[in-house]
């Protein structure tokens, strides 16, 4: 029986159990209970990092150095909210659909943040704001004098990033993790962003706390014009049509650069650059003809596709049946994957659009110590005759 074990060992067992079975586990007896019940916090820890669902270096280094954000965590309620979303994903839970209407009705770009709650958005007619999302309040806002129409926006613990007209980023932080008078030391704000962080303070004063307030902290002046730029803390990646330019952004500086990004692979370049993608080892860059990926460690090309590579299967988007084309009047909409076989002379007339990188490594105590990684690229490739969804997939640890 599991409670005449030594606590620790009976501990150490059950950390090798899902969450599924620790609900059945806790009702085999009152003392397999009582035993779970006592150890919460233990064993629901140790579920989150069976799971994955929080990467197994933060704790590590939490057990050494304690993080305020792991110790205020409930993990059984944390367990419970990621489980669930695991299974809204797979489409076995029930979905909810709020509407944020003090965002307006000309939205560009949305960034959430989860743990403060609150959500950011650019607008097509220029602006910021950052909307509560629980009561549906503006809580910060920049004027669309400061923020230009169309603002590309991205968002990661805490850092604001977007474009302006002279081709530099503007960076902005959580009022809450600066000090009032804090700035860059490196790549300052220029006295427009101070002017607008000063107004905005202002104009939100009366705010009953800082959630969801930003101040100025850097511009980040680009080596040449770029067309696409993405932020994964601390990395942003900026992109030009030649290079490709790598920074850290909490220190505000432009640490690498990838040359000669075009460069004739298969008889062709990458032609225009439509999406990026960073992460802690590889620069993903997606162009119209080839999505190439770089090693960040050198700049060596580590993978390329061209469209002309591409299989004649794709994935098809499909309306329901008897409905035509246009908006639709509902907020979600059922659809369709429908597996085709195109012409292979299309090919060449269609380009890619946008990659997303992600890295899955299996918890299945049956795969060799539980740290095979499968790793998939997925593009979408827009053409003539629709948009599809192309997957390329290895199980390679280094893609």
């Amino acid at each position: 029986m599991l409670q005449l074990l030594p606590p620790e060992i009976a501990l150490d067992t059950l950390s090798y159990l899902p969450l599924q079975s620790l609900y059945s586990s806790a009702l085999v007896s009152r003392n397999w209970n009582a035993l779970i019940a006592i150890n919460e916090a233990t064993v629901y820890r140790n579920a989150a990092l069976l799971h994955r669902f929080v990467p197994e270096g933060d704790l590590r280094a939490d057990s050494v150095s304690p993080n305020p954000k792991f110790t205020r965590i409930n993990w059984k309620s944390y367990c419970q909210r990621q489980l669930m979303i695991e299974r809204g994903w797979h489409g076995k839970a029930p979905s909810t659909v709020r509407e944020f209407t003090a965002t307006g009705a000309a939205v560009h770009r949305i960034k959430t943040d989860e743990e403060y709650g609150f959500v950011i958005t650019t607008c097509q007619t220029g602006g910021l704001s950052v909307t509560d999302a629980r009561d549906n309040r503006v809580l910060w806002a920049l004027p669309p004098s400061h923020v230009v129409e169309y603002a590309h926006c991205e968002y990661d613990r805490g850092y604001i990033i977007f474009n302006r007209h002279d081709n530099c980023k503007e960076v902005w932080r959580r009022s809450i993790d600066v000090g009032d008078d804090q700035v860059s030391a490196t790549s300052p704000p220029d006295n427009r962003m101070l002017q607008s962080s000063t107004e905005a303070t202002a104009r939100f004063l009366t705010a009953a706390d800082r959630r969801g307030h930003f101040r100025a902290w850097a511009l980040l002046q680009m080596p040449e014009i770029t067309r696409a730029f993405r932020f994964s803390y601390p990395t942003m990646l900026a992109s030009a049509t030649n290079n490709a330019y790598i920074w850290d952004v909490p220190r505000s500086r432009l640490v690498e650069v990838i040359r000669d990004i075009q460069r004739p692979r298969n008889g062709s370049i990458m032609g225009r650059i439509n999406y990026v993608e960073v992460n802690d080892h590889y620069a993903f860059i997606c162009g119209s003809t080839q999505l190439r990926i770089f090693s960040r460690e050198g700049g060596a090309l580590v993978y390329h596709l061209s469209t002309k590579d591409l299989p004649d299967m794709a994935w098809d988007v499909l309306r329901p049946e008897g409905e035509s084309g246009g908006a639709s009047s509902s907020i979600l909409e059922p659809q369709t994957l429908h597996k085709s076989h195109h012409d292979p002379s299309w090919t060449p007339m269609g380009e890619f659009m946008a990659c997303v990188y992600c890295e899955f490594r299996s918890a299945d105590p049956k795969v060799a110590n539980g740290l095979r990684s499968f790793s998939t690229c997925l593009s979408v490739w827009e053409r003539p005759r629709g948009s599809h969804i192309i997957r390329q997939g290895s199980h390679h640890p280094c893609l």
